[in-house]
């Protein structure tokens, strides 16, 4: 999945925040992985924060370290998944995203995206830091979580300051259009993406197949009216209730 690139916690990411986000779901500290580069923790700092590029030599013991082409690094199609299975990290997500997971995280970042183009993305790093959240989980598309935090990032747009249902919707439909368009046609991810009923943004399903023309701002409406799930806040405390896609 690719974006126009900009920074962003959301794919396409940069090269440093490549190599933090692999040494995230890895499940190792920057001291763990100087010792595996034989560089010093201010280097795997340096490669992180964008201050220094990766040598040929840090690229090819990442690769022999995490399993990792080289070229996957340098395109930015990195098998992450595959990397906290090699080192048995389960540690990805706070437990309340965890339990019940069954929505793919490619599917929330028209929400994260329209929060970022609208507060900007240091307000968007407090925010997640505020869920418990790791930026660099939203590296794995495909990493599955639960609903609640659908209803959360919800609940972080509204207390931002957008109490206005129909630009809060207009913001992230205009996101969701812009993810499906910069995907490659006829690819299996664009096909997810034309099958609202695969998204799982809302906790209740609907046998009504008629999405209308803005599929997206409809499957948050209909998220928002469902039935929350233990330990997730009404709907009327989201702010959105009378919303209409």
């Amino acid at each position: 999945m690719t974006l126009p690139a900009s920074p962003s916690v959301i794919p396409p990411l940069s090269i440093p925040d490549r190599i933090r986000a692999i040494r995230f779901f890895s499940g190792l500290n920057q001291t763990d992985l100087s010792k595996m580069l034989e560089c010093s923790q201010g280097t795997i700092s340096k490669l992180e924060n964008g201050e220094l590029e990766p040598t040929a030599f840090h690229l090819v013991r990442m690769r022999e370290i995490f399993g990792v082409s080289i070229d996957a690094i340098v395109d930015g199609l990195i098998p992450y998944r595959g990397i906290a299975e090699r080192f048995s990290n389960s540690s990805l997500l706070p437990a309340r995203y965890a339990r019940g997971a069954a929505t793919k995280l490619k599917f929330l970042y028209p929400l994260v995206r329209a929060y970022e183009q609208r507060f900007g993305k240091t307000k968007l790093l407090r925010a997640l830091q505020h869920l418990g959240m790791k930026p660099a989980a939203f590296a794995e598309p495909e990493l599955l979580v639960s609903s609640h935090v659908f209803y959360d990032l919800v609940e972080l747009y509204r207390e931002a300051g957008a109490t206005d249902a129909k630009e809060f919707l207009n913001d992230v439909q205009r996101c969701a259009s812009e993810i499906q368009s910069a995907l490659p046609p006829n690819s299996s991810t664009a096909d997810e993406w034309n099958s609202p009923e695969k998204w799982n943004l809302q906790t209740i399903g609907s046998d009504d197949s008629s999405w209308g023309p803005r599929p997206y701002a409809n499957a948050v409406v209909r998220g928002l009216r469902s039935a929350p799930t233990a330990g997730t806040p009404p709907v009327s405390a989201l702010g959105f209730r009378r919303a209409r896609a």
